[in-house]
C-alpha cells in the first residue's frame, strides 16, 4: 500500500508540477479512438514512424505512418522512440493524418512478453474517485516497470485478454456530448444484464462500468 501511495504521488506531481491538463481516462482511450492497433515500429524519421500491424480492433492491416509524440510543456514520451518497439496505439485522423491520443501520451502503450501495460494517469480515472488519486479504492496498482531501457508507471495486462475487454467496451458503451462543453453522457449499447455477466470476468469492465454508473448517478 505505502508503495503504491509512493507511486501515485510521483505521477499526481508530475502532472501538477508543470502545467494543468486533463489525461486522457483509459475509457476515453477505448471508445473514442479511430484506430486501435498493436504491432511494431519498424521505420522513424524526424516527425513521423511506421508501425507494422499485427492485430486490430478496427479492421487495420498493413504499415500505418503515424506521427510521432512530441515532447512539449507538460509531458514527455516514457523513451525516446526506437525501432523494433512493440506497442499498442490508440490514434486519431485530423486531416488525413494519424496522431497518438492524449496530450500526455496515454495512447501509446509499451509491449513486452506479451503483456500490455496502461499509464497510470489513465487509470487513475477509473479507480474511486477520480478527484483523488491517493483514493484507497484502487483497482489496477500503480507500479513501476522498466520497459526499453526507462520507467513506466502503470499497470500490466496481459495482452490478449486486455484486447477481449476493450473490443466488448467499444461494442457496448458509449459516450455521447452532453449538455455542456466537454461533459459527455453513457449510454449502453448491448443488454445490462450481460455487461455485468462480462464485468465479473474483467476488472478493466468492472471499472469502467463503475464510472460509467457514477456519473449517470451524480
Amino acid at each position: 500500500m505505502i508503495r503504491t501511495i509512493i507511486l501515485a504521488l510521483l505521477l499526481f506531481n508530475q502532472l501538477h508540477a508543470k502545467a494543468d491538463y486533463a489525461p486522457m481516462a483509459l475509457h476515453e482511450l477505448i471508445i473514442k479512438s479511430d484506430k486501435i492497433v498493436y504491432g511494431e515500429i519498424v521505420e522513424l524519421s524526424s516527425e513521423h514512424f511506421k508501425f507494422k500491424v499485427k492485430g486490430s480492433l478496427t479492421g487495420d492491416k498493413g504499415v500505418l505512418k503515424i506521427r510521432r509524440f512530441m515532447d512539449w510543456t507538460c509531458a514527455s514520451r516514457w523513451t525516446k522512440y526506437e525501432t523494433g518497439q512493440k506497442l499498442l496505439l490508440f490514434l486519431f485522423s485530423n486531416n488525413d493524418k494519424l496522431h497518438i491520443m492524449g496530450a500526455g501520451d496515454e495512447g501509446e502503450l509499451p509491449i513486452s512478453d506479451n503483456s500490455v501495460y496502461v499509464h497510470g494517469l489513465s487509470l487513475g480515472y477509473v479507480n474511486g474517485d477520480q478527484n483523488d488519486i491517493l483514493n484507497s479504492d484502487f483497482t489496477f496498482p500503480i507500479e513501476q516497470y522498466n520497459l526499453y531501457g526507462a520507467d513506466y508507471f502503470g499497470n500490466k495486462f496481459e495482452l490478449n485478454e486486455f484486447l477481449e475487454s476493450a473490443a466488448f467496451i467499444r461494442q457496448c458503451f458509449n459516450l455521447e456530448k452532453g449538455e455542456y462543453f466537454g461533459m459527455f453522457d453513457w449510454e449502453f449499447s448491448c443488454d445490462f444484464q450481460v455487461i455485468k455477466a462480462k464485468a465479473k470476468k474483467s476488472l478493466i469492465i468492472t471499472a469502467i462500468l463503475r464510472e460509467a454508473i457514477e456519473r449517470e448517478n451524480e
